[in-house]
């Protein structure tokens, strides 16, 4: 199972897939610029045997720190993928930040990249 949920309610969902092979997603669609549709943006968490323990142990509060670093393993932040989507110019920073939960993390992830999406 796929869980979506709103950000701040995903307990629930990771812990429906705590026991499976599956990765749960919360998936937004930012209209795309131009006003020519919409892109899908999402956090993908992959279930690793210590995403599962956090799950268990109900520290899904430390999983943000997991997906940021498990990117060599397909994992990414919903912030990562709204600036993948800004860099390609799919969607603007504006609509960016106005999807991120954490508009302050999107501003410094910007920041840092010296006013690029990335």
């Amino acid at each position: 199972p796929v869980g979506l949920s709103v950000a701040g309610q995903r307990g629930s969902s990771f812990s429906s897939t705590a026991g499976s092979d599956e990765a749960p997603g919360w998936p937004w669609a930012p209209q795309r610029e131009g006003g020519r549709g919409r892109v899908l943006a999402a956090e993908v968490l992959i279930a690793t045997p210590a995403v599962r323990a956090l799950v268990r142990e109900e520290k899904v509060h430390q999983l943000e720190s997991v997906v940021q670093t498990g990117v060599r393993l397909g994992m990414r932040t919903m912030n990562q993928s709204l600036l993948d989507h800004c860099g390609k110019g799919r969607i603007s920073f504006k609509n960016a930040m106005r999807y991120s939960s954490t508009p302050e993390e999107i501003e410094r992830l910007y920041k840092k990249s010296g006013g690029v999406c990335v």
